[in-house]
């Protein structure tokens, strides 16, 4: 039987795992955000992309992602995904302000780590060289940039952009400041 058209039972489901794992003060991982069941595409091969109205967003995709965050999940991976009916266009969610800052950050507040999936993924490097994809990812809302293609031009781009101010010391500061709060909640820095 299939659940993923059912969001309260993905949510339940969610919920039970990530207070389960969370217990033993293991970081849970709400993904990918802001939902994937709903295509047939492989991001791994190019950029899926789903045509959905803000109402179906926000009662099927996005559903199980509020009840991951009121339940206290402390990561979020964003997935390469366009939702084309939507703000952001064509642009993938991992790079699209309108999907980290509005609506996760500020619409369903959550205040964890956001992680991309792998930049290197061809839903992401068939359309960005390395350098822009972090710079993106990063001015978009996410704090974690994992597996850019060419890491160290996207590092060497990365530390160009906050230097020249595209990046700005309060954006990367609270990259940082997410991080480091899930390090102590974890008990790392002890």
């Amino acid at each position: 039987r299939s659940y993923g058209d059912n969001p309260h039972i993905v949510s339940e489901m969610g919920t039970a795992y990530i207070q389960g794992v969370q217990s033993a003060r293991v970081a849970a991982c709400a993904k990918h955000y802001p939902g994937h069941g709903d295509t047939d595409q492989d991001s791994h091969m190019l950029l899926p992309t789903i045509n959905v109205s803000k109402a179906r967003l926000d009662s099927l995709e996005l559903v199980p992602f509020s009840s991951a965050i009121r339940s206290g999940v402390k990561t979020v991976m964003v997935g390469h995904i366009a939702f084309t009916s939507n703000q952001s266009g064509n642009t993938p969610a991992t790079l699209s302000p309108y999907f980290l800052k509005h609506v996760l950050r500020d619409s369903l507040g959550f205040d964890g780590v956001i992680i991309t999936d792998a930049l290197r993924m061809a839903g992401i490097v068939n359309e960005y060289w390395p350098g822009e994809s972090a710079v993106r990812a990063l001015n978009a809302g996410a704090d974690i940039l994992l597996m850019p293609s060419g890491f160290e031009l996207a590092y060497n781009t990365v530390v160009e952009a906050v230097q020249n101010g595209r990046i700005s010391m309060e954006r990367l500061n609270n990259a940082v400041r997410h991080i480091l709060e899930l390090k102590k909640w974890a008990g790392v820095d002890e």
